[in-house]
């Protein structure tokens, strides 16, 4: 039987950096040898496309809604991710809980009650919160034209979404181990802090 696969969920805030350093770390992990499957939230599944939808700004939805919708992705996905890592495959994910409880409280909802929601949502191992500025954030979504594009894509909505991640930090959601990086450095650097912080993992 393989061992048991590794469950990485990268976190940030828009324009953060986070899908550039899930699809690096995914590169390099495949370069030493080890299965691994890149996937985000919202999934491209069926629910998925309907919270993403709302993240682009083509659909309006009450806020209970959008939470709701991003919980169930998630169980589907939380399905998913248990196959690939009983096969021994690493799960790289951008995005997992701790979004939901940053962002959809971002729009009023209680913290308690979005945590609820998300309680079938397993442990990573490892969660990787690429901490770049709310101003790096806004100048590098105006340069890919996504800059108010959607209800997060805001400098307020991203200034509130840092604080309540990290709320989200200090509570005791499942994280596994907690690993902080500056996201303000070059895209190189970041990448090789992530690995660093991942080599126990490896071993």
């Amino acid at each position: 039987m393989s061992p048991r696969g590794r469950f990485i969920v990268l976190e940030g805030l828009d324009g953060a950096g986070t899908t550039t350093q899930g699809a690096l770390l995914a590169e390099r992990l495949r370069a030493a040898g080890i299965t691994v499957e890149l996937t985000k939230e919202p999934t491209d599944g069926v629910i998925g496309r309907i919270a993403r939808s709302f993240t682009d700004g083509r659909a309006h939805f009450e806020p209970e809604t959008v939470a709701l919708t991003f919980a169930a992705d998630r169980i589907e996905h939380t399905v998913e991710i248990r196959a690939l890592l009983d096969a021994g495959t690493w799960v790289v994910s951008d995005r997992y809980v701790a979004s939901s409880l940053a962002y959809q409280t971002s729009q009023g909802l209680p913290f308690e009650w979005v945590r609820t929601l998300n309680t079938r949502a397993m442990d990573p191992d490892a969660t990787i919160f690429v901490d770049t500025p709310v101003a790096s954030c806004v100048a590098r979504l105006e340069a890919r034209g996504e800059f108010n594009t959607g209800p997060f894509d805001q400098a307020s909505a991203l200034d509130a979404a840092r604080d309540l991640y990290l709320q989200a930090f200090g509570s005791d959601i499942p994280l596994g181990t907690l690993v902080e990086v500056d996201g303000d450095r070059t895209r190189e650097e970041v990448a090789e802090a992530i690995w660093d912080a991942l080599e126990p993992f490896r071993a």
